[in-house]
Parts: C-alpha cells; sequence; structure tokens
C-alpha cells in the first residue's frame, strides 16, 4: 500500500546516504503510484541530484515523473485557482509525454465526480474519509482529502453542469472531427467559468 512505498522510498533514500522526510516520501508516491520499480528508480535519481543529501519536494517537482492522476490533480489546483493558462499548459506537458486526449477528459471527470461525492457528503456532516471507505477503499485518501477542499470552490449546481459538460465533452472527443485540444481547451475554460458563477 502507499505507507509501504513511502517507507520504501524512505530506506531506498538512507541506503543511498541521503535523508527524505516521510511526507516528502509520500509526495513521491502520489506521483508516481503503486509502481515499486519506479518509486525505487526515481529515489535513486532524487538521491543523485541533490547530491546524496537531503531529498525535497522542490528536486522533486523539478525532475520527477508524474502519473496521470497526480497531473489531474496539478490541473484540478490550478482550475480551482481560476489560472486557464497554467492548467492549459499542464495538460500540454500531458500531451507532450504522449497521454490520450480521451483519457485526459476521463481523468478530469473522475476528479470532478469525486468533488461532487464530497460537497453531497460535506453538506451532511459526513468526512472525506468515510467517502474514501464507501466508494473506493483501495484508492489513496489523499484522493477525496483534495476533493473535500476543491469542493468549496463549487455550488452543487455548477459540479452537476460540470459532470454534464465532461459527458458532452467525452462525447465529442469520440465522434467529431474538431481538433481534440481545442475541444479540451474549452471544457477548462467551462469550468472556470462556472466556478465563477458558483
Amino acid at each position: 500500500d502507499d505507507k509501504y512505498l513511502a517507507e520504501l522510498a524512505q530506506e531506498t533514500a538512507k541506503k543511498l546516504g541521503a535523508s527524505l522526510d516521510k511526507e516528502t516520501a509520500r509526495y513521491i508516491v502520489d506521483n508516481v503510484g503503486k509502481n515499486i520499480a519506479l518509486v525505487t528508480n526515481e529515489v535513486e535519481k532524487y538521491a543523485a541530484a541533490c547530491n546524496y543529501e537531503k531529498i525535497t519536494k522542490d528536486i522533486v517537482d523539478a525532475i520527477g515523473v508524474k502519473t496521470l492522476e497526480a497531473r489531474i490533480f496539478d490541473v484540478i489546483d490550478l482550475i480551482c485557482s481560476k489560472k486557464p493558462v497554467k492548467a492549459l499548459e499542464t495538460l500540454n506537458i500531458l500531451y507532450s509525454q504522449g497521454t490520450d486526449e480521451i483519457a485526459v477528459v476521463g481523468a478530469l471527470a473522475t476528479a470532478f465526480i469525486d468533488i461532487h461525492r464530497c460537497k453531497l457528503a460535506k453538506k451532511k456532516g459526513i468526512s472525506y474519509q468515510k467517502v474514501h471507505d464507501d466508494f473506493e477503499k483501495r484508492s489513496n485518501v489523499y484522493r477525496y482529502q483534495k476533493a473535500m477542499n476543491n469542493s468549496n470552490k463549487f455550488s452543487e449546481k455548477a459540479l452537476e453542469d460540470i459532470i454534464a459538460l465532461m459527458l458532452r465533452t467525452d462525447i465529442a472527443l469520440k465522434s467529431s472531427a474538431i481538433d481534440k485540444r481545442h475541444l479540451i481547451d474549452i471544457l477548462v475554460t467551462q469550468i472556470i467559468v462556472k466556478g465563477m458563477a458558483a
């Protein structure tokens, strides 16, 4: 699980003569996912980059790989901060890594469904931990913590509209000749507008 992988990251750093705190170890795991070899390889890379001293979050951000889910977390944060240009730049990084546009919209949709679930749960006084346990116990609880925080940025109606927009965009991506990235750019802008109107 994530705790084991974070401990493995710390142990790998220690063997190499570098230091790695618990929080940064968890951050590395959040970025690369549940691949043991990838976690180990990344820690080795970070240790060399810091000259086998302290591995920091800045080093991880500068040279680390990120899974689609981790990049989408970044995009959602930028959308919630009303920074469309930065959000689109982050999406361009995903495209440059060969990520399919349909996969991007799928990941965005998953994130906003989480936010909508957390919005409804919060209204009833239910914690993000309970939402996590009820829906996807095997996933990282951090995902629902982020979703609960981001649910403050949108009204319930806005989130319903955003999920409908996601569905329409997904259908258009699969059936239209329109440039896929242009459709996603429009989607991101529409989401930000919905958040502003919330």
